[in-house]
């Protein structure tokens, strides 16, 4: 009669290929992980940036700003948040609406080329004089890059 099985040796080649397939597998998920928080970062800024936008174009003010003129929507890149949110805030003469503040995760970060952007109301368009790039970094070489026209499109 003869046993049949595996040795020793065997479960353990079996083990460690299994180890280092799993290992394999978390390593990009992580990444996969990292880059998902840029883009989807990047997407919500658009968004909000387009929303801000189609106010100012179409007029829309806030209710506390009902008896004031609305000179705008504000982009802002505040230096007190270290690169890691935006905020969109509207402005009216002689008081400002409430600041939208977007807090982005943790491991992204927003550069500009400008500190500022303003969206015009009723005739659309913004106070730049040329494009400007907004950048979303991950932990790793991912970027994400989002351009304002002067003419106050949005684009990725």
């Amino acid at each position: 009669m003869t046993l049949r099985g595996f040795t020793l040796i065997e479960l353990m080649v079996v083990i460690s290929i299994v180890l280092i397939l799993i290992v394999g597998a978390v390593a990009k998920y992580n990444e996969y992980s990292e880059k998902e928080k840029v883009r989807q970062a990047a997407l919500k800024f658009m968004t909000d940036v387009r929303l801000a936008a189609a106010k100012a174009t179409s007029g829309v003010k806030p209710s506390v700003c009902s008896t004031n003129t609305l000179t705008g929507y504000k982009l802002e890149f505040p230096v007190s948040c270290s690169n890691a949110c935006y905020e969109v805030t509207p402005v009216c003469t002689p008081v400002s609406g409430t600041t939208l503040r977007v807090e982005l995760a943790n491991t992204v970060r927003v550069s500009s080329t400008n500190s500022s952007i303003y969206f015009l109301p009723v005739v659309g368009g913004t106070d730049l004089s040329s494009d400007a790039t907004i950048t979303f970094t991950g932990p790793t070489t991912y970027t994400e890059t989002v351009t304002i026209t002067k003419y106050g499109l949005v684009n990725r």
